[in-house]
């Protein structure tokens, strides 16, 4: 007997599948009391899938009357593949030459992806001033991840605060 197993892309927990045969109502030959199904096993041979974050730049803006003070950036973090397990990863914005809190909000949490989910994102709001500076930039790291793994050289987002004073 064969069994055609049709391929995929996604990433299933614990390795492998298992599925059974049984046999039943045989024409002209009988059936083992003791062996009437066998199981097949199926081994996952997808890669675990990878994390990677974006990097974002953007003018900070000006303050004005009757306007937000702080001007979001947006970091969109991707899982390379799908996932029949749910992933979470740990995120946390770090100072680098833009500092919390005057120049940005700091944040830290966990994304969590559902089976199915490709992308995330985290949204970091950066405090607008009419202070004439250089550009400046604080990173967004991930870590912990579960269920998937970290790209390598894609575990950080900068966020690049141009200058507009």
């Amino acid at each position: 007997m064969t069994v055609t197993i049709n391929g995929d892309t996604t990433d299933e927990p614990g390795g492998a599948e298992t599925f059974l045969v049984s046999l039943a109502n045989p024409v002209g030959a009988l059936i083992s009391a003791a062996n009437p199904s066998g199981t097949g096993r199926i081994t996952d041979d997808d890669a675990t899938p990878t994390l990677s974050i974006n990097g974002v730049s953007a003018l900070e803006g000006t303050p004005a009357p009757n306007t937000a003070n702080t001007t979001p950036f947006t970091f969109t973090v991707v899982l390379s593949g799908t996932s029949q397990s749910t992933v979470t990863v740990n995120y946390a914005t770090a100072n680098g030459t833009a500092v919390q809190p005057s120049d940005y909000v700091a944040q830290a949490g966990t994304l969590t992806f559902l089976p199915g989910d490709l992308s995330k994102t985290i949204t970091v709001q950066v405090n607008k001033d009419a202070t004439t500076e250089p550009n400046q930039a604080f990173t967004v790291n991930l870590s912990a991840p579960t269920n998937a793994t970290l790209l390598v050289g894609g575990s950080s987002g900068t966020g690049t605060i141009q200058n507009d004073d």
